[in-house]
């Protein structure tokens, strides 16, 4: 415990959501009359973009950190994983012999995915922390802010770009860089995820049972999660939701 335990909850978590709160607080009148009760709020596909950043900007600095340690950034992520399998409780020999493969083979897959699922996770908890502080404070009719829409998500151009040069890199890089671009994917990638889920929330409408097994596929299956993202991608290059919402006659947002 003590101040190095208050510093990591200051950095990793109290600073960042003031910081999300306060973007997500922001607005501006429509239209050119500053008197005007009519707001336009910050949009919703920049707050999701920011929950990825600053898990990413963290990532960065933490591999320049650990760039010294001896294996670089991925031996710095073997010892925690080896301290972490350390604590667990012992087992008889028997079991360890029948499981010692299949252990292996999960600490070689979170050897190379932790930094990034790590990530993901840290901003799945933002997002959900978020909406449920939002859904608590508009139940009690106190909110500032109206719940924005699943399907009004709207990335910025420059964020599809990032996606597809670190796809790209990582066929032409390795060591430390690769590791670095690998484990960056997939918090890049959760933005997508957000807005494939709003394409899905466009396409079954009122229809819940559709929306609640597209949500079903989209968490448990990995093949899912990849499509949702992949769905997500082209809806924000080719505006699939706008698209659609011209053939249905409705508002897309």
């Amino acid at each position: 415990a003590g101040w190095p335990v208050g510093l990591q909850y200051l950095i990793g978590s109290s600073l960042p959501a003031a910081f999300l709160a306060q973007r997500a607080l922001l607005a501006r009148p429509v239209g050119d009359d500053p008197s005007s009760r009519d707001l336009e709020w910050y949009p919703t596909g920049h707050l999701v973009t920011w929950v990825s950043i600053l898990p990413a900007v963290g990532m960065i600095a933490g591999f320049v950190a650990f760039l010294g340690w001896e294996g670089g950034p991925k031996g710095a992520v073997k010892v925690y994983i080896d301290l972490v399998m350390s604590l667990a409780p012992a087992v008889d020999v028997d079991s360890v012999e029948r499981g010692a493969e299949a252990l292996e083979t999960w600490k070689a897959v979170f050897l190379e995915s932790l930094p990034g699922w790590a990530a993901v996770v840290w901003a799945s908890l933002m997002i959900l922390n978020g909406l449920t502080a939002q859904w608590i404070v508009a139940r009690s009719g106190r909110n500032i802010r109206p719940t924005p829409s699943m399907a009004s998500i709207k990335l910025p151009q420059w964020l599809m770009g990032a996606l597809a040069a670190l796809l790209l890199l990582s066929f032409v890089t390795d060591g430390t860089p690769g590791y670095l671009v690998d484990n960056l994917i997939p918090i890049v990638s959760l933005p997508f995820f957000l807005a494939g889920l709003g394409l899905a929330h466009a396409l079954a409408g009122h229809r819940r049972g559709l929306l609640v097994g597209a949500y079903l596929i989209a968490l448990i299956f990995p093949l899912g999660q990849k499509l949702t993202v992949v769905l997500g991608f082209l809806d924000q290059a080719f505006d699939l939701r706008g698209r659609l919402s011209k053939l249905s006659g409705n508002d897309p947002d």
